[in-house]
């Protein structure tokens, strides 16, 4: 834990008994179990960049480092080290030429499901700052391995997170309604941490927006 890497807990200091402490360890687990159960429908890990400090009066807390670009990359750096990149889907897999990410959903969808079987693909639970930091410079995610929770509209909307789908928690609902094509993921989350880094959550899901041609 005192090494550089990024951690896996849900809140400094406070909830951090998770299954396995460090990304690149669970992601170890997570490709191990992929390759025993070849073919297995595509799976979605949510991964939530926290950096907020705690104030707790009279109790003393780790305040975690800012989520900056380049520990965003440093953690695809870490999956890339697990994860072969014929095993993810990226959202270089899913844009068309010529197109932003959103316009390629909504226009040709996803992969089939029987295309994207045996894969893992990873999804960005943030909004906000830590967002924008991630796709400066690749506004429509060139290059990149993370989907983002996109606003509806935004060349990188692919992916819109809905914490409340039924809508009855207030500022839960990212529109009127995502575009048809998109996918959406529903939390809760788990959190990332980084020694010297950062602090996220990380969770896995099934694929919700596989087609099964």
């Amino acid at each position: 834990m005192r090494k550089p890497g990024t951690k896996v807990l849900h809140i400094q200091d406070i909830d951090y008994h998770s299954n396995c402490l460090t990304l690149v360890r669970c992601l170890t687990q997570l490709r191990a179990w992929s390759n025993t159960n070849a073919g297995h429908v595509p799976i979605a890990v949510l991964l939530e960049f926290k950096d907020t400090p705690w104030n707790i009066p009279g109790v003393k807390t780790v305040v975690p480092p800012a989520w900056t670009r380049p520990l965003m990359l440093g953690v695809e750096r870490e999956i890339a080290g697990v994860f072969r990149r014929h095993d993810l889907i990226t959202p270089d897999d899913v844009r068309r030429p010529g197109m932003t990410l959103e316009r390629s959903v909504l226009t040709h969808g996803w992969p089939t499901l029987r295309s994207a079987r045996g894969k893992v693909m990873f999804l960005m639970d943030n909004e906000g700052a830590i967002h924008d930091r991630y796709t400066a410079g690749n506004p429509s995610l060139e290059h990149r391995l993370i989907f983002t929770n996109g606003v509806p509209g935004r060349p990188d909307a692919a992916f819109v997170k809905r914490n409340d789908p039924d809508g009855r928690a207030a500022g839960a609902d990212p529109g009127p309604g995502a575009p048809r094509g998109t996918s959406c993921g529903r939390a809760p989350t788990p959190t990332l941490c980084r020694r010297a880094a950062a602090t996220p959550g990380c969770g896995t899901r099934p694929w919700p927006a596989a087609r099964s041609g």
